[in-house]
This record gives structure tokens, sequence and C-alpha cells, in this order.
């Protein structure tokens, strides 16, 4: 069950995001389809209905019932929207994963120096160190 401060950031976020999409539609002159991606856009009719209701003086359509889903890609406004709503699934885990692939590597020559900086606490734990022109190295812990 939602409790009222739930329902409150509920409302906040929707507004919040539906303000986004607004601030966009006049820099880019109209929409022509918003897309729900990631993990509430895939997943979260309730917040995607939300969200559209905010967006209604765009011509914005829901259908309701094509809307009752989770990480299936389709189209969720009606026939007459003026802006086609979409969910669109994406592999986020995967793209994070090629990214961190590639960059491991670009640095790979540049490891053992990498690592006695490390070793021997040359720079801060949350420094960044520049290995060369191109790249840079971001230690946290």
């Amino acid at each position: 069950e939602h409790t009222e401060k739930s329902k409150l950031a509920m409302e906040a976020y929707a507004y919040i995001i539906a303000q986004y999409i607004a601030k966009y539609a006049v820099a880019l002159n109209g929409v022509d389809v918003i897309a729900f991606a990631g993990g509430v856009g895939e997943r979260g009719p309730d917040e995607r209905k939300m969200i559209c209701e905010q967006l209604k003086w765009m011509g914005v359509e829901l259908d309701l019932e094509a809307n009752n889903v989770k990480a299936e890609e389709r189209e969720i406004s009606t026939k007459d929207s003026k802006v086609k709503v979409w969910i669109v699934p994406t592999e986020e885990e995967l793209m994070i994963a090629l990214d961190v692939y590639e960059i491991i590597q670009g640095i790979q020559g540049h490891l053992p120096m990498l690592q006695n900086s490390l070793q021997t606490k040359a720079f801060h734990p949350t420094q960044a160190t520049r290995l060369d022109n191109n790249i840079l190295a971001f230690v946290i812990s």
C-alpha cells in the first residue's frame, strides 16, 4: 500500500520528468516520439501513466491497456496520439560491461604504472591520474 509520502514522491517524480520532456519539446520545436527505457521506464506502467498524464497538453494519449506491460518493446500510445509513446527495453548492464572492457583494453599497457602509483600511494584514492594524453584513471576507494 502506498503511503501519502510515497504518493507525493511519485507525483513529484512524474512532474519533474514531464518538465524535462516539455523543455526538450520547446528546444526541439515539438516532439514526435517519447521512448521509455531503463529500469523505471521499462518496468513502471504506473510511472509512465503519471508522466504521460502531465503531457496531455502536447497531444500525448496513452493506451492504458498497451501500457500495462513490463520490459516489452511496444507502442503504448493510442492511434490518435499526436506524440507516439514507446517502451524500448535496453541492455544497460551489457553496455556498461562493453564500455569497461574497452577502457581496460585501452589502459592495459599502463597498468604497471597505475598499480605502482596505488602501491606507493602517490596520489589520493579519489584523485584522477593522467596516464597519457588520452587516458585518465580514476581510483575511488
